[in-house]
């Protein structure tokens, strides 16, 4: 059995202790920076997101994030206290270490340690901008109220440790299944994610506690993990299962609740996963529970999924369209559905088709990560996972040792897929990689370059300046650019300096629009590729007719929502 182990108190908590104690340590030992270092788990970087600073008598947020590849740092002091295990003070006049603030002359490093054995886990690290009296830091650390605080802060640690620690292996497993599920069937790759992204939205709506929100989320990645138990060619069938081969895909419910079940700290997530394909009239499975017998978490999970089943394209079946999906939410109002799950996932199926405001990265979800050297553009695919120190992408399919020279990396870029065929995308600044993963800083949401946009798939034809054609599918259009999607390695094509394409636009009306333009952006997700093609010298006939077209979906689905 896999044992993740329960904290007593919030890791928010943890963390406000942590905090505390780090500026009465600070104080104690009149130095004028504090915080905590982090170790990856093999120790070939530190990292360290939130040090203070000591201005009079008050604490500030230095706002600087220190993350450091250990093998890359001159004469690194951290390989000292990783060896020796001890208290190191450290001051710039009479050695040639490298500090870890360069403003700072001396330093002092407090290793943490595991409970269960001597393994340092972490380091107190303060520093001074003067050259420290040594004698007079051991004299003050040896004092018992300073030992008491530092005793205190490594008691705190291991619980923030341990907390990373289960979260982490979370994270492991999920990976574990998303690599499963693309190997065994690519359309359902970026499912859990679409059903826990929708899901959390509902859970908000529903004003759900953050406790509740952040389990409704994990309820949502993890539904369908027991798939992986199904034979993959009742998974991918084309043709109508029949009643045998349905009995044995309904028992994924299970399974996936068997496999949770076994991860101590995940039982609510178990029981919510087990029931969400039970019907609200009590006609569902596996035990035709009804109405408030089914877990809250369960019924807003079951509508999440059945949105993103009609949405989304499968081996056996096409995507439909939002005026389908809203049509059936209405249909089985009562039925399949809680009508207080189907009224608040239709308020939110209608914002959707509006322009998104900054969208927060969520703790995992499946990514794109876009590299761009002066050579080529690379488009990788994995998990992405949020830590307080920034963001860790992962990919097994790619190793940055051998495949690309990061030196030449210019631009880099993470796309997340928020439901069938709607992308968000945000900068990301690289701080440094290893064999197959990216530690990423910071990702800054990139706002869409058409600031009016609406989601519609439509059918559209591009021609190459090379006299290629390729029939298209539109999942976005707006005033000024496009973006449109094909199986993935279809279009072996990029480069906008090859002169101008040309674009058929062909609306739901019958009505056809020539448009010429070029394309600028492209990235892979779940075997399909998105391009963005941006309009140029569009005629303000044309450009009236698409935003008249734009408005006529508009009215369209608000009248279909209001009906």
């Amino acid at each position: 059995m896999i044992q993740f182990y329960e904290a007593t108190i919030s890791e928010s908590s943890v963390y406000e202790e942590i905090t505390r104690n780090l500026k009465k340590l600070c104080s104690l030992l009149d130095y004028h920076i504090v915080g905590i270092i982090n170790f990856s788990c093999h120790k070939n970087f530190l990292y360290s997101r939130n040090l203070l600073i000591k201005q009079k008598n008050r604490y500030k947020n230095l706002n600087k994030s220190v993350i450091k590849r250990i093998s890359k740092l001159e004469n690194p002091i951290v390989n000292l206290l990783i060896q020796k295990k001890e208290i190191l003070l450290y001051s710039k006049d009479n050695s040639s270490y490298e500090t870890l603030v360069p403003e700072a002359k001396s330093e002092m490093y407090i290793p943490l340690f595991n409970e269960y054995n001597d393994d340092i886990i972490g380091s107190i690290y303060l520093s001074k901008i003067i050259v420290s009296d040594k004698a007079s830091d051991l004299n003050k650390l040896h004092n018992s109220n300073t030992m008491n605080i530092i005793k205190a802060i490594n008691t705190a640690y291991r619980t923030a440790h341990l907390l990373l620690e289960k979260r982490h292996s979370i994270f492991s497993i999920i990976n574990t299944f998303s690599e499963m599920t693309r190997e065994k069937d690519p359309f359902m790759l970026l499912h859990p994610y679409h059903v826990a992204n929708f899901a959390k939205e509902l859970a908000i709506k529903l004003g759900l506690s953050e406790t509740l929100v952040k389990k409704t989320y994990l309820s949502g990645i993890l539904h369908d993990v027991g798939k992986i138990y199904m034979p993959e060619h009742l998974l991918t069938k084309k043709a109508h299962l029949t009643d045998n081969e349905y009995e044995i895909i309904k028992k994924h419910s299970i399974y996936s609740y068997n496999l949770i079940k076994n991860i101590t700290g995940l039982d609510d997530i178990a029981r919510f996963v087990k029931y969400h394909h039970e019907n609200y009239d009590g006609t569902g499975y596996p035990c035709k529970l009804r109405g408030d017998q089914i877990p809250l978490i369960s019924r807003i999970i079951k509508v999440a999924d059945s949105v993103d089943a009609m949405l989304s394209p499968r081996a056996y079946k096409k995507p439909k369209n939002i005026n389908y999906v809203i049509s059936e939410l209405i249909r089985c109002k009562g039925l399949n559905f809680d009508p207080r799950m189907t009224d608040g996932m239709l308020e939110i199926l209608a914002n959707h088709l509006k322009p998104m405001a900054n969208v927060p990265l969520n703790s995992i979800t499946w990514a794109n990560l876009t590299l761009s050297t002066v050579k080529r553009m690379y488009s990788l695919e994995g998990i992405l996972i949020r830590y307080n120190s920034g963001y860790l992408f992962k990919t097994d399919k790619f190793n940055f040792s051998y495949d690309i020279d990061v030196s030449e990396i210019q631009n880099s870029s993470i796309y997340i897929s928020r439901s069938t065929n709607e992308f968000i995308e945000y900068k990301a600044i690289v701080s440094y990689v290893t064999e197959n993963e990216v530690f990423i800083s910071d990702c800054e949401y990139v706002v869409y370059e058409d600031s009016f946009n609406i989601l519609w798939e439509l059918k559209g034809q591009l021609k190459l300046s090379n006299f290629k054609m390729y029939d298209v599918q539109i999942c976005k259009i707006g005033g000024n650019m496009l973006t449109f999607y094909l199986p993935q390695n279809t279009l072996h094509y990029y480069n906008s300096n090859n002169g101008a394409e040309t674009f058929k636009i062909f609306f739901d009306d019958g009505t056809v629009i020539d448009i010429a333009g070029r394309l600028s952006k492209n990235f892979t997700s779940g075997g399909i590729s998105y391009y963005d093609f941006v309009y140029s010298d569009l005629l303000p006939k044309t450009k009236d007719e698409i935003f008249k077209q734009l408005f006529r979906h508009q009215v369209q689905i608000k009248n279909l929502y209001n009906n």
